[in-house]
């Protein structure tokens, strides 16, 4: 059998083995590596952007939660269950809401249907969300409401630092990088006080 020029060959005979299916896609994309511009196309961007995105709302979503939850009046009482609850119950009504204004929003601009673009940012999502909800409640389940809430919150609180200086090191020196995450804490500090003052 005579050999195919790849040059000369058809549309239908490109090995299809290579080419990557949405689930691999999300999962390829979707680390919070941050390292968003080494040799990745807009769409692959785009993914990384929408799991980055919901991690750091929802990280500052549950910090405002956190800090507003019942101050622990007797450290006998163990109350951890209660507080995993609402911490838990919050952050998955946080993600759930998101989720469906994405899919309203997707169908209003796409002549109402729900394009595969769309499904693997709903995925990029879920997997930058979930993983915010287990720093979030895991350690009040372990480790008891007080010092549960407050290793989730300087968790949290670190998570949201490291994404602020690794967006700033990309394009400036290390010591500018410090002093946006400054700003950033700083920002995050005063919504957190605002909320703190005026409850749930």
């Amino acid at each position: 059998m005579d050999d195919v020029d790849p040059q000369t060959a058809g549309p239908g005979s490109h090995d299809t083995a290579d080419v990557p299916t949405a689930q691999e896609e999300v999962e390829t994309v979707v680390d919070l590596g941050l390292d968003a511009g080494d040799g990745q196309g807009p769409h692959e961007l785009e993914l990384k952007r929408e799991a980055l995105t919901m991690a750091l709302y929802l990280s500052l979503s549950l910090l405002a939660v956190l800090v507003t939850l019942p101050e622990v009046i007797n450290p006998e009482d163990d109350n951890r269950w209660e507080a995993t609850g609402t911490v838990f119950v919050t952050a998955v009504g946080l993600l759930l809401a998101h989720h469906l204004a994405f899919r309203l929003s997707s169908r209003l601009v796409s002549e109402g249907l729900l394009t595969p673009e769309s499904r693997l940012a709903l995925k990029a999502q879920l997997y930058g969300g979930v993983p915010v909800v287990l720093i979030a409640t895991v350690p009040v389940l372990i480790f008891g409401e007080e010092d549960g809430e407050a290793a989730a919150i300087v968790a949290l609180l670190a998570f949201v630092a490291w994404a602020a200086y690794r967006s700033a090191r990309k394009r400036t020196s290390r010591l500018r990088s410090w002093l946006y995450v400054a700003v950033v804490l700083g920002a995050a500090f005063v919504v957190l006080a605002i909320k703190a003052a005026v409850g749930h």
